[in-house]
């Protein structure tokens, strides 16, 4: 769960924050405090991912006696190999690692700059060289917006070849041998992206809802496929992200103090 501080100053992240019942606290208190985009969205229902996450909890403590039960629940989306060292990590640490090293190499390639650190070079360079021959321009990686009571991080706002403001976000996922990249792509991607895509639409004043891509990235291969969300897609995402946000809010009491709209 990510928690930010909203005050005149912008959103700031709450490392120090870290449940609801914290949140909620700070906010009786007066202080602004919302939930990430992603730890709000997460309360949306999902079957399949309930279902097989908790068949897999199962069968990781059979088979490791020896974990407490947060271990166990940390290795649920399994473990991956560190890039660089080659030892076994958790795979968000290993999605974290990948997410860092795109956001150094566009910020490089912002100012025409070379990229390069050859343990991560098959996860990047399929989605820099993507990026490039549809002539895409950086205008910010990693960037903090807020708004409908929530704040969530992008991981990179670019421009095409018009000039429209478009976002991108970044899943680093494990594809079976031989399985389609295309169908890693999720509802739930669509909604996270839409809803921030309202946000930078307020914050830069713009017209129109820029285009939203999620860039899959195969954690074994490097395999990367970018999904460019259709309009109708999006405008549906965004009734079904509003509705789980305000959801979130009345479960864990977290409404905005003073209860004005955050653009």
């Amino acid at each position: 769960m990510h928690f930010y501080e909203i005050s005149i100053n912008g959103p700031v992240f709450r490392a120090d924050v870290v449940t609801p019942p914290q949140a909620r606290k700070l906010v009786e208190s007066g202080v602004w405090i919302v939930a990430s985009v992603t730890t709000k969205l997460s309360i949306a229902p999902n079957p399949y991912l309930t279902k097989w996450s908790r068949q897999e909890a199962a069968r990781l403590a059979r088979q490791h006696p020896d974990l407490s039960i947060e271990e166990v629940v940390e290795r649920v989306y399994g473990m991956r190999e560190h890039p660089e060292t080659g030892e076994e990590i958790l795979s968000a640490k290993f999605g974290t690692l990948v997410h860092k090293e795109l956001e150094d190499a566009l910020n490089l390639l912002k100012f025409k700059k070379q990229w390069s650190n050859k343990p991560y070079e098959k996860f990047v360079k399929p989605f820099l060289e993507w990026f490039r021959i549809h002539q895409f321009n950086v205008v910010s990686c990693e960037s903090i917006v807020a708004g409908y009571n929530t704040a969530g991080m992008v991981d990179l706002i670019a421009e095409d070849t018009n000039g429209r403001v478009c976002l991108f976000d970044y899943k680093t996922r494990q594809v079976a041998p031989g399985g389609d990249i295309k169908k890693k792509s999720y509802p739930s991607d669509c909604m996270q992206l839409a809803i921030e895509a309202e946000m930078v639409r307020d914050k830069m004043k713009l017209s129109y809802r820029p285009d939203v891509y999620t860039v899959i990235i195969d954690s074994n291969s490097g395999e990367t496929y970018t999904k460019r969300w259709t309009d109708t897609a999006a405008a549906k995402a965004v009734i079904e992200a509003k509705l789980y946000i305000s959801h979130y809010d009345d479960i864990y009491r977290l409404h905005a103090p003073d209860l004005k709209p955050l653009h």
